[in-house]
């Protein structure tokens, strides 16, 4: 997502997807990507990209027009056994209705079939809630206590708030 123009939001999504579609093919291809392996991969970009675009929450999370944003964000960071770690946040902003600085992770993961939502969200958060304390962690001196941290599933599409403590960190 980090590749999608500040206008992906305003233009049409069919125009969006034809648009990045060579782009897509070619990153995936340099990725070492061919035949059914690639063409799927193709298909399931293609997908979560209509998925968000077509999904208020998605659009809401990739405006332009939200304060400080990135995506992608380089991040160095020292952890709790004195070791110097690199972060790569997703997709981070400050929301300017409540002045808060949103930390999303962007996941392809789905349910499995048959799969309770509620399950397959509490699964989601356990695994991924020590990456998201990180990255709250490495964020939280600069921005204070205002930060919500959420996972963003791309294919449902979700958008997972966490409870995130960083001062019981």
């Amino acid at each position: 997502l980090p590749i999608l123009p500040d206008n992906a939001c305003t233009e049409s999504v069919t125009t969006t997807l034809d648009s990045y579609r060579p782009l897509w093919r070619t990153q995936l291809l340099e990725l070492g990507l061919a035949g059914e392996l690639l063409e799927r991969a193709c298909e399931r970009v293609e997908t979560s990209v209509g998925a968000v675009l077509n999904d208020p929450t998605g659009r809401w999370i990739l405006d332009s027009q939200h304060g400080n944003a990135a995506c992608e964000l380089a991040l160095t960071a020292n952890t709790e056994a004195d070791k110097v770690v690199d972060l790569i946040v997703d997709r981070t902003f400050v929301d300017l209705d409540d002045n808060s600085r949103w930390i999303i992770d962007y996941k392809t993961s789905q349910p499995a079939e048959g799969e309770p939502m509620e399950d397959f969200l509490a699964r989601e958060s356990a695994l991924y809630m020590p990456q998201i304390q990180r990255y709250a962690l490495a964020l939280y001196e600069s921005e204070g206590p205002s930060l919500r941290c959420a996972l963003y599933f791309t294919s449902i599409p979700c958008l997972h708030e966490l409870s995130v403590d960083v001062e019981a960190v």
